[in-house]
């Protein structure tokens, strides 16, 4: 199966429930609140590259509405997705479009904020997609990814005992140098990179039905604060599920 097919199914999945798929659910809020961090006031136009199901820029543009959200993706499911959950909460403050990462169809110094999640990773030559997120942000303005975590060792090993039979397909997880290395080869100032919530995987993969999903997040998120004060807040940056990566141009 190609890769544009892999995500064209995983969309056609998610559109069978489209507030849930559309929505933050407990993992994408974890993200969504280090996201959120990085947005400033003056950050008037925001652009999501790989948008999926367009749940950030949802819960961008519901939070933020006199902020304009894009998301772009290169399949029609998600955009078509997206669209009819922007629709349904009634925003007129975000947009979606097909369009290549790689060649994104925007101006230079477009955007105030542009980031990423989960997307440049399943990319051998994700540096050009960089390349591309810094040269639409304006002067002064932020780049943002989240990327798998080389240090989430049970992830790691997960990938590399199933190979080719991974169910995303080619997916690369990142080590902290790897994310700073690659903002500092594009220009970026005050770069920041940094693992967050470690447990994301455990509670994933080996609970399944929603309740005991949250209660066994809960019971974690207690673990993780623990290990963070005995750590000196060490322990999360460096084996957290996600790396979440920051620059400015």
């Amino acid at each position: 199966m190609t890769k544009k097919a892999i995500w064209e199914k995983r969309w056609q999945k998610k559109a069978k429930n489209l507030l849930k798929s559309t929505g933050l659910d407990f993992f994408a809020s974890q993200a969504f609140k280090i996201l959120d961090k990085q947005i400033d006031n003056k950050d008037r136009k925001i652009l999501e590259i790989g948008s999926g199901t367009g749940r950030f820029c949802i819960a961008l543009a519901q939070k933020y509405p006199e902020k304009k959200i894009l998301g772009i993706d290169y399949t029609q499911e998600s955009i078509a997705l997206s669209q009819a959950g922007a629709a349904a909460r009634k925003l007129n403050n975000v947009q979606f479009q097909k369009a290549d990462l790689f060649h994104l169809p925007f101006k230079d110094n477009s955007f105030d904020f542009v980031f990423e999640n989960g997307v440049i990773e399943h990319f051998t030559n994700y540096q050009e997609a960089l390349r591309e997120m810094k040269r639409v942000v304006k002067n002064g303005g932020k780049i943002a990814i989240n990327v798998n975590n080389w240090y989430c060792f049970p992830k790691t090993l997960e990938k590399k005992l199933l190979g080719k039979a991974y169910p995303f397909g080619y997916e690369k997880s990142f080590k902290h140098r790897e994310v700073a290395k690659a903002f500092k080869q594009l220009g970026l100032k005050e770069v920041e990179v940094y693992a967050y919530n470690p447990f994301n995987y455990l509670v994933r993969f080996f609970f399944f039905s929603r309740k005991l999903k949250n209660a066994a997040a809960k019971l974690f998120l207690s673990l993780e604060r623990s290990l963070n004060r005995l750590s000196g807040n060490r322990f999360s940056k460096r084996f957290g599920y996600m790396i979440f990566g920051v620059g400015r141009k």
